[in-house]
């Protein structure tokens, strides 16, 4: 059956109507892709509901085989998709050569290439469609391939809640394709080809088990998804409580489908104890989707009308300050700053702009700081603009510096940070479709007080205002353009709590049920499926050793004589062990499964007979890689088997006929594959010519890149050498206080050795210049004081300060205090430790306390009552005579002892000798001031024995403030009359 094109087509059978559809696969593929597709398809089964539609880059005058090509490799139906074909489950659709193909209702839409394209993104254009047409139902796989086909039709497919695969790169004849699907960062499974079936698989029959969204009621559920949501904002800061409970569920459904867990629960403690399955997880939640000018007539009505307003009213040498919410990997930032650099460059008055793009994602938002993106991010992008705004890197291009000068990046959560302020536009596209009305009410209000009165706010177009109608005014309802009411109230509302994502609670719904002894009613059903029908199977790691045994597995294996051993080659030398180790190594080498048939064999109770299949069961996990080996008997035990030789002889045989049989096999692949290159050579020499002529234009553009790039290396340059100046002036100043500082330093590093020793440490310690490097144990050593090393060590854990005093091998006291050194961000990086001689210190206190022990001494000599006493009448010493009299006295004529008011004393005496008191007082504040050079005064007291006179004096004194020496002597003479 011939086609338009000149190609053959196998026979078909298409139903009269068909089935429905349980999804829709679609499979992106270019160079290398024939090998990854016959891989991918020798392993999808029938009966899953399923219809496969392959997009390939081919040449619109080549003629295709692939419909012969993939037809022996695959049970499914095989055929080139049609215009206006309906979507049959267990078919395979090919796209023919120079046709495009989109999906609409459930039909295939073909259309020719545009001739005057020259790159087109067939499998972006399909994936979208897709996405829009089967939305949580639509799956795509990438395939091995160049450039960069693929990678943004899987973020459309991740948007609408699709399932997306990705060959892993080194499974890839071409990684470029799949490399750029996985940066990403949506991909769900990377996996070589013949394992993306398995998965599907696994993931269909799973939903049927695992089926959170719309559930209630069911114990354990509110509690697992509590658990899984704590461990997520626990170790990314990000609360998806707030999230649609649709949204979380779903992709908490998808990863527990792919890993095969039933219970939520069981998932729960997963994520608590893989930080690599909550990291995925997180990234599955977060929807990282974004394109440029995406829905371009939205952009166009900003850039014509809304934009050029805004650029209208800013003042000559002013600054229009945009934010982009949810900015993704960047590309709708930039998409604003091309807008706004446009009106600025038609403006042409001092106006300038600058765009805020925040996002909860790192990954995302380092990939849209580095501002680099494949080719096929560019579809909607204008040529001139693509000319003037980005620049040619490899695959892709790169944002023009000047831009990406005008953005910044930063991470910001809309839900719990302040949001930013004095915006003049907000674009929050796509985003808050993904919370719950509250939270989204808490956001527009945040968004409110964020804009200048009249600023814009742009919206998806799947969203709404909600209940903050009184917010903003609507500008362009289909294109969702608002604009900030000045007069509206808008404050911060409260965070939105955490806790259940439905108020009527979140259950698992499932009814398996726990045994008295702890095993489950499904484990004990797995159980005994495996013992019934299961065969007989072995998991042994690289090593060989035997990790598990399931079924009647342990039927073939025997200990032999000797130590204990797991090696299972040693366990079945007796039986399988010849025929099972070439098998391992087949399989380890290849990577494919390998089967031996007609393997025979020796127990105890007679010959068998047995089909043995190896495959690898985890090509690279944490414990190496695992091999499973499934044991088919054929044969009753019993039966006759023949002689060793017969068995040696047919083995050999078998094997040798089954390797020739592959082999041939895979020539007469290589063969096809090799005439479809040599017909598609000539066409592929025609474009040379083009792409010569092309380069040329590149080299010139290359050209003026690497002008730019000189330029900015000059830059650079120019920044370093003015760094390296103040640099080298920071190190001579630093070096000149080490050189005039009394005290020694040393600058320890965070290993505790030395990376500065100034000039006055070295003579106190012993340490010479030499020793910078060196650890600290030297100047332990070198003063003898192991404790010096424990302090250091401590205050470097720590960060409290420390000192201790050292007396060194000469005698001398130092004191050695430790405080750690932080460096421009306050970490702790390393320990400043300051060394201070005390010696003369130390001398200079015991010479002045020897000089006191003397005054002291001298004071009590004196036969007189003596006090020193300071400008506010505080008595600062007294003598021994002073100190008896004042004690047989009750000190209630010269006042109490030490730190008693002298002064005070005499203002409070009363009486007779009052007027006599104040007199005194008024003379001693006199001497104090130096209006009177001395104060002399003779008075009478009673004593015990009899009444005397004595002579009260005042002197001035300065110490170093002004006080006085206040004496009172005991004349010889009597009182008369005493």
């Amino acid at each position: 059956m011939a086609g338009e094109d000149g190609s053959t087509q196998a026979p078909q059978t298409v139903p009269a109507a068909c089935p429905p559809l349980r999804g829709v696969v679609g499979v992106g593929a270019s160079a290398g892709g024939l090998e990854a597709l016959g891989r991918f398809f020798s392993r999808a089964r029938p009966g899953l509901g399923l219809a496969y539609v392959v997009v390939q880059h081919l040449s619109p005058d080549h003629r295709s085989f692939m419909v012969e090509l993939l037809t022996p490799r695959t049970s499914l139906n095989v055929r080139l998709a049609e215009d206006g074909l309906e979507l049959c489950p267990d078919f395979v659709y090919l796209l023919p050569p120079g046709q495009r193909v989109r999906l609409f209702d459930g039909r295939l839409s073909l259309s020719p290439v545009p001739a005057e394209r020259t790159q087109s993104y067939p499998i972006d254009d399909f994936f979208r469609s897709l996405a829009l047409d089967r939305e949580a139902a639509a799956m795509a796989v990438v395939l091995s391939g160049t450039g960069s086909d693929g990678s943004q039709g899987v973020r459309a497919i991740k948007e609408a809640g699709g399932l997306v695969l990705v060959q892993t790169e080194a499974s890839a004849e071409f990684d470029g394709m799949p490399r750029n699907a996985i940066g990403t960062g949506v991909a769900d499974l990377v996996a070589p080809p013949e394992e993306m079936p398995l998965a599907l698989e696994r993931l269909l029959n799973h939903r049927a088990d695992v089926v959170l969204v719309g559930e209630a009621g069911m114990s354990g559920r509110d509690n697992g998804l509590r658990r899984i949501l704590a461990v997520i904002r626990e170790q990314f800061g990000v609360d998806f409580s707030q999230y649609k409970s649709s949204t979380v569920e779903r992709r908490i459904e998808r990863r527990m489908s792919l890993q095969q867990i039933h219970s939520l629960n069981e998932y729960a403690t997963v994520v608590e104890s893989s930080p690599e399955e909550a990291r995925i997880l997180h990234d599955s939640l977060l929807i990282c989707v974004t394109q440029f000018f995406r829905d371009p007539e939205v952009w166009e009505r900003l850039a014509i009308d809304a934009l050029a307003r805004l650029g209208e009213g800013t003042p000559d040498g002013g600054t229009i300050r945009a934010w982009v919410a949810g900015c993704s990997t960047g590309e709708e930032a930039y998409t604003l700053a091309i807008l706004l650099d446009e009106l600025v460059d038609r403006r042409r008055a001092g106006l300038d702009f600058k765009v805020f793009a925040t996002d909860l994602s790192k990954a995302a938002l380092d990939q849209a700081g580095v501002g680099i993106y494949p080719g096929s991010a560019f579809e909607s992008v204008a040529p001139e603009r693509l000319a003037r705004c980005f620049i040619r890197r490899n695959e892709g291009f790169q944002i023009a510096p000047r831009l990406r000068r005008k953005v910044v990046f930063a991470r910001h959560d809309v839900l719990r940070d302040p949001p930013l302020s004095r915006m003049d536009i907000i674009c929050c596209r796509n985003l808050l479709i993904y919370l719950q009305a509250s939270a989204q009410l808490r956001v527009l209000h945040g968004f409110h007080h964020a804009l200048c009165p009249g600023a814009l706010l742009v919206l998806g177009s799947s969203e709404s205002l909600g209940d903050a109608l009184e917010l903003f005014s609507v500008v362009e309802p289909r294109l969702k353009i608002l604009r900030q009411r000045p007069g509206a109230r808008a404050g911060f509302l409260p965070a939105v709590g955490g806790g259940n994502l439905r108020d009527r609670g979140l259950a698992l719904g499932s009814r398996v049920t726990r045994l008295a002894d702890g095993r489950t009613t499904l484990e004990l059903i797995q159980k005994e499926i495996i013992r019934q029908f299961a065969p007989a199977c072995l998991v042994v790691d690289e090593n060989r050793e035997l990790l598990h045994v399931f079924g009647r597995a342990g039927e073939y294996l025997r200990h032999p004589d000797g130590a204990t051993t797991q090696n299972v080659l040693h366990l079945t030398a007796h039986s399988i062990g010849p025929a099972l180790g070439p098998a391992l190594h087949r399989v380890e080498r290849d990577g494919a499964e390998f089967v031996y048939d007609n393997v025979r064999f020796r127990l105890a109770d007679g010959d068998r007979v047995a089909r043995l299949r190896v495959r690898m069961l985890v090509p690279d996990g944490k414990a190496g890689r695992l091999f499973l080996a499934a044991i088919e008997e054929v044969q009753e035990p019993g039966s006759r088997a023949g002689s060793v030789e017969d068995f040696q002889a047919d083995h050999a045989a078998a094997r040798r006929i089954q390797e020739l049989e592959q082999e041939l096999g895979y020539a007469r692949e290589t063969l096809q594959a090799t005439i479809e290159e040599l017909e598609t050579s000539n066409e592929e020499l025609q474009a040379s010519n083009e792409e010569l002529l092309a380069s040329n234009e590149e080299l010139q553009s290359t050209n003026e890149e690497l002008q730019s790039v000189n330029e900015e290396l000059h830059s650079v340059n120019a920044e370093h050498q003015a760094r390296i100046v103040d640099l080298v002036a920071l190190s001579n100043d630093l070096g000149n206080i080490f050189a005039s500082a009394h005290v020694g330093a040393c600058l320890l590093d965070h290993d505790l050795r030395f990376r500065k020793l100034a000039a006055g440490v070295f003579p106190l310690t012993g340490l010479r210049p030499a020793d910078v490097g060196a650890p600290v144990e030297v100047l332990a050593r070198s003063l003898e004081a192991p404790g010096i090393v424990a302090m250091v060590q401590r205050v470097a854990a720590t960060g409290a300060k420390e000192e201790m005093e050292v007396t060194t091998p000469h005698a001398a006291l130092l004191l050695l205090r430790a405080v750690p050194f932080a460096d421009e961000s306050g970490a702790r990086d390393g320990v400043v430790l300051t060394v201070a001689d005390l010696t003369e210190r130390i001398r200079t206190q015991r010479r002045l306390a020897a000089s006191e022990e003397a005054l002291r001494s001298i004071l009590d000599a004196v036969p007189a009552h003596v006090a020193l006493v300071d400008a506010s009448g505080r008595i600062l010493r007294t003598n021994a005579v002073w100190d008896r009299f004042a004690r047989s006295n009750g000190g209630a004529d010269l006042g109490c002892g030490e730190g008693a008011n002298y002064f005070e004393a005499c203002r409070q005496v009363t009486g007779s000798t009052a007027a006599e008191a104040q007199e005194v007082l008024a003379s001693l504040m006199a001497v104090l001031r130096g209006s009177l050079p001395r104060y002399e005064r003779r008075y009478a007291c009673s004593g015990p024995d009899g009444c005397h006179w004595f002579l009260l004096s005042a002197e001035r004194i300065q110490m170093p403030e002004p006080g006085l020496v206040i004496s009172h002597a005991r004349l010889l003479e009597a009182v008369p009359g005493s």
